[in-house]
Formats: structure tokens, C-alpha cells, sequence
């Protein structure tokens, strides 16, 4: 716990704390710019924050200034002190405040995070307990997002923070990496797919087709194998054998060949009649309808034209790819009349059996190939379904067990301080949340309700504190605060910090609770933090 603070500039040179509610008292005119804020920052201070380090009006109206403190764990003090100029320096003192040491920030964050018993490696301190040091200046004061630590926060970064801080982050991060990892796989498969890399996915009657294929190169393959193994190769078989492969794949060429000449003479024609004026000629038309609206022919015409160039545009570049294609067939006509040509003139019976054997494995693997990508494609991108589901299924799982755990509490809490009101409700989704009450928008009960979620975190995780400032106690209502106060008292073994005022307004309870718990009285007329207040205009004559 933090057991005190002190400052050469503090009025009060020593605070000294406790475990349970530690109270900033102001006067009973809630004086403002008197320090209660302040020391409060000074506090989450020495907690590692930095909000304090950024005050301006601190820093020009008393400079900067060390800070010593001292943390106890298990009995032991551990003393500390840390400068508002180079906050990121934490300096390991005696129980003298002599320095001893110096630790990095991270290092310090590292101490009370071990010291705290806080085991979650997914989370800094400062990202565990900043969310719940609510106090003027900071951004984490929006009633209606009470999770947010900054104005604006994306939703799944606050999810995030509820996940570590429940220590279930990890869980579900591991199979959000295998969703991301499943899905940036199939991404790179589809990659490799686009610039031909590996084969394209086949349809289930394509797979059915190459597998056919598969089966006639196996018989060519055993054919030829059973004749070279008793070369018995006959010179005219093979011959024909060879040749009847070549043939059928020119009778393939032939007929992508006709199609695409035939495409070439529909996309040239087309491309003939674009060039014809198709546009509607006014001169002549105001000559026999002299009343027509000429301007409104004219955007006809333009439409038209440009309709027109975009599809010229989209014709020539079909007809390039067309050319292209025929191009590549002729080639490929031409090197099977070659291959044809070699079998014709060949005259050894065995080398020609090799080349078909060859030719016949060549093929057949590349048919092999062109199943197993696709069964990959098939399988990458059922991995990826299956992560994603599984992913939704454990995320839905973790966050459902999370929101009833802390509506559980918030309903119980709720009770204990506002009976028979409705009590404030998550709903956690994955990338946000809603924070609500049943038929209740005021503003009080928003406040309330924030103070309530941070008591539910104080309850059911290992949170060591909370800190509030007079501002979430604005616009509740007495009754509500009594039973609030009594719930701060109530943590024993943490740590509440808040700043209060008008203490005396309250029951007779709530203020020996307060008074008792009260470790910093401030108030006007050298009482405040830095004992003077310099929002009050001096005349200088």
C-alpha cells in the first residue's frame, strides 16, 4: 500500500495513508483551486502516473519539485522519491530519503506490479490501475463510457484493457493469432493464385475431369512401361500413340483458336460502329423543330459521346487481349506440328517410348499439382472459417462470463447504495460495448454508476486502488452518497483515494466515517495544497 507522501512544498509537508478510504477534505463551501485535485494527481503520482508532472499552473507557480513516498508490502517500507522534471527517473532512497539507486519507470512499474501480486504479463501497472484514477484534468471522466481511458478511445482497445484486466487476454489472443494467421494464409495462396504461381481452384466438375485425365495417363503410363520392360516397343504403336495426344490437343487449340478469332471479328466490328457520329444534329433539328431545347440535346449528345470513349476504351483493350491469345495459340499450334513432324521422321522405337513415358508423367503430375492446390485453396480457406468461428465462439464465451460478473456486482452494489433503482448494465461485444441504465439518463446516476463500475473492478480483480475526485459526487443524492462512503469503508485490505467537500452535510455516520478517514484537511487562507492559492488577484502598487 502507499503508506505516505512528502513534499517540501505541500503546506502539510507529510501525508500520511492507509489502507481502506483515504479522504482529501475540502471546506464546506467546496472551495475550488485550493489543491484537492491536485493532490490527488500527486498521489496517482506516486503510483507512476504523469498527469501531475503536466500541471502548468504547478510548474509556473512552484516550479519543479521532488516528490518522496513510500510503498509497504508485507511490512516492509520501500522508499522512494521522484522529481517533477525527469519523471521518468525513479529514485530508490533509505528510509531517510537518501538515494540509494535509480530505477527507469518501467523498472518501478515492474516493483509494484510483483509487490502488488498483480500476475497479468499482458499489462503494464500504469495500464492496469490508470482507467481507475478518475480526477479532474484526465481523460477517463466521460460518464457514459466509463471504460474509456481517453476521449475517443476505439471501442476494442477498452475491450482489450477489460480482457487483461480479468487475466483472459491471453486465452483469447492466441486464437485471434490463429484466426489472423489462417486468414493472412489464404490471403498469400490467393496472391500466388493471381500471378499463376499455383493452380486456380478447381470446380467440383473440373476436379472430376482432371481426375479422369489422371487415370488415361496412368494406362499410357503402364502401357508403355509393360513394352519397355519386355521391349517389345513397336515403332508404328508408338507412333500412333504420340501422335493421337498431339492431335487432341490441336483439336483444343483449333477450337479456342475459332473462338477467339470469332470474338476478335464481334469486338472490331464494334469498335467500326463506334467510330460512326451517333449524335443527334441540332442544326437540322431546330430547322424542323424550331421550339426544341437545344441545351438539353446538347448534354444528350455529350453523355452519349462519352458513354461512348469509355466503351472504345474497354473495346481495345478486350481486342489486345484477344490478339494476345490467338498469338500464343498459333505458337502453340505450331510447336505441336513440329512435335508430330519429329514422331513422323523418328526411328527409334525405344527413344520415342521414353519421350511419350516422359511426356505422360510430365503431364500427369502437372494434373496432380492442379488438384492438391486446389485442395489446399479448400483447406486454407476452411481453416480460416473454422479460426474465425472458433475465435467468435471463445470471445463470446470469455466476454459473456466477464459482463455477468460485473453486472452481478453492479447489481449488488447498486442495491446497497440505491435500493429498488435499477442498476447500471454492461453488454461487452468485441470490439466495443454499452454501458446503460434501465429508464434512467441522469446525470447523477451516470456518475454514480461510474463509481460503482470501479468498485466492481475493486471487488472481483486484483486492482489495488481507485481514486475519485469531488467531481463524480456531483448531482448524486445524499442519500446515495451516505451508502457510497460506506462502501468505500468497507475495502479493507485496498486502498480508496477521493477528495470530498462539504463533509459536514452529510449523516451523522457518513461524516465520522469521512472525518476519521480524513488524511489532508484543505481549505482557503494558507490551508490549501501549497499553502496559497494563486487564482486570487494581488494589486501591485
Amino acid at each position: 500500500m502507499l503508506k505516505e507522501i512528502k513534499c517540501e512544498q505541500f503546506a502539510q509537508k507529510t501525508i500520511y495513508l492507509h489502507n481502506g478510504l483515504n479522504v482529501i477534505s475540502g471546506d464546506e463551501n467546496a472551495s475550488n483551486s485550493i489543491g484537492k485535485s491536485s493532490a490527488l494527481l500527486v498521489i496517482d503520482f506516486a503510483f507512476g502516473g504523469f498527469t501531475y508532472a503536466r500541471q502548468d499552473d504547478i510548474l509556473t507557480n512552484v516550479g519543479h519539485h521532488d516528490i518522496f513516498f513510500c510503498h509497504v508490502f508485507n511490512g516492509i517500507g520501500y522508499y522512494f522519491k521522484r522529481n517533477t522534471s525527469t519523471p521518468n527517473t525513479i529514485y530508490v532512497c533509505n528510509d531517510q530519503y537518501e538515494v540509494i539507486e535509480e530505477y527507469s519507470i518501467e523498472k518501478f512499474y515492474s516493483f509494484l506490479l510483483r509487490n502488488y501480486k498483480i500476475s497479468h504479463n499482458s499489462l503494464s501497472f500504469r495500464d492496469y490501475v490508470s482507467l481507475f484514477s478518475r480526477i479532474y484534468g484526465k481523460e477517463n471522466l466521460n460518464e457514459k463510457k466509463p471504460l474509456d481511458l481517453i476521449t475517443g478511445e476505439a471501442g476494442n482497445k477498452s475491450i482489450i484493457r477489460v480482457l487483461k484486466i480479468f487475466d483472459k487476454f491471453d486465452d483469447v489472443e492466441e486464437q485471434k493469432l490463429v484466426k489472423e494467421e489462417t486468414a493472412r494464409r489464404l490471403k498469400t495462396f490467393k496472391s500466388a493464385q493471381g500471378m499463376k504461381l499455383v493452380s486456380q481452384t478447381l470446380s467440383k466438375k473440373d476436379r472430376i475431369e482432371k481426375e479422369r485425365e489422371i487415370e488415361i495417363c496412368n494406362t499410357g503410363i503402364e502401357s508403355i512401361t509393360s513394352q519397355l520392360s519386355s521391349m517389345s516397343v513397336n515403332l508404328s504403336n508408338q507412333q500412333l500413340e504420340a501422335i493421337s495426344i498431339q492431335k487432341q490437343q490441336q483439336h483444343i487449340l483449333e477450337t479456342l483458336l475459332s473462338k477467339q478469332k470469332y470474338k476478335l471479328y464481334r469486338l472490331e466490328r464494334s469498335l467500326n460502329l463506334s467510330k460512326e457520329k451517333c449524335v443527334v444534329d441540332t442544326t437540322q433539328l431546330s430547322i424542323y423543330f424550331p421550339t426544341i431545347n437545344i441545351k438539353e440535346v446538347d448534354k444528350i449528345n455529350d453523355f452519349h459521346e462519352r458513354l461512348i470513349g469509355i466503351l472504345k476504351t474497354k473495346i481495345i483493350s478486350e481486342i489486345k487481349t484477344c490478339k494476345n491469345l490467338i498469338s500464343d495459340y498459333n505458337i502453340q499450334m505450331e510447336h505441336l506440328n513440329k512435335d508430330i513432324e519429329s514422331i513422323l521422321n523418328s526411328k527409334n522405337a525405344v527413344s520415342l517410348a521414353v519421350d511419350n513415358l516422359i511426356k505422360l508423367k510430365t503431364q500427369k503430375d502437372k494434373l496432380i499439382k492442379n488438384i492438391e492446390d486446389s485442395d489446399k485453396y479448400n483447406q486454407y480457406n476452411q481453416d480460416k472459417k473454422t479460426a474465425a468461428e472458433n475465435f467468435s465462439v471463445m470471445i463470446h464465451k470469455v466476454l459473456t462470463d466477464i459482463q455477468q460478473q460485473l453486472n452481478n456486482e453492479l447489481s449488488a452494489l447498486s442495491e446497497s447504495v440505491s435500493p429498488r433503482k435499477n442498476s447500471p448494465q454492461f453488454a461487452l461485444h468485441e470490439s466495443s460495448y454499452d454501458f446503460f441504465i434501465p429508464n434512467d439518463t441522469g446525470a447523477g446516476s451516470k456518475y454514480k454508476s461510474t463509481i460503482l463500475t470501479d468498485l466492481s473492478f475493486l471487488h472481483l480483480t486484483d486492482l489495488p486502488f481507485v481514486i475519485h475526485d469531488t467531481i463524480l459526487f456531483k448531482n448524486i443524492e445524499d442519500d446515495t452518497i451516505d451508502n457510497i462512503i460506506m462502501n468505500y469503508a468497507s475495502f479493507k485490505s485496498k486502498q480508496v483515494f477521493i477528495a470530498f467537500d462539504h463533509i459536514n452535510s452529510f449523516s451523522k455516520r457518513t461524516v465520522d466515517i469521512l472525518k476519521k478517514c480524513t488524511v489532508l484537511n484543505i481549505a482557503p487562507g494558507g490551508m490549501e495544497l501549497y499553502g496559497k492559492s494563486w487564482n486570487i488577484q494581488t494589486n501591485n502598487k
